[in-house]
This record gives C-alpha cells, structure tokens and sequence, in this order.
C-alpha cells in the first residue's frame, strides 16, 4: 500500500481490504511501536 492508500483507508475511503489491513495490523502495531515513547517522556519529565 502506497502512503496515500494508507491515508484513505484511515479517512475511511479505501477499500474494505484496504481498511482491514490498516486497522487491523498496521495500526496495532503503531499504537505497540509510539506506546512505549510516551511512557519513557512522562518519566523524564517527572526527573
């Protein structure tokens, strides 16, 4: 999938596949990928 494919599927224009791959397995893996950055930059704003 192309970045502009990627960004219609999240708008909710690509196709059913389209949205299913990026809702299902990419975005999953985003959330598992950033989570752990923001945890890390509460603790340092807390030292």
């Amino acid at each position: 999938m192309t970045p502009l494919e990627v960004v219609k599927a999240l708008l909710g224009e690509g196709t059913e596949r389209q949205q299913t791959v990026v809702m299902d397995f990419r975005l999953s893996r985003i959330v598992h990928a950033v989570l752990p950055v923001f945890a890390v930059q509460n603790e340092l704003r807390k030292n």
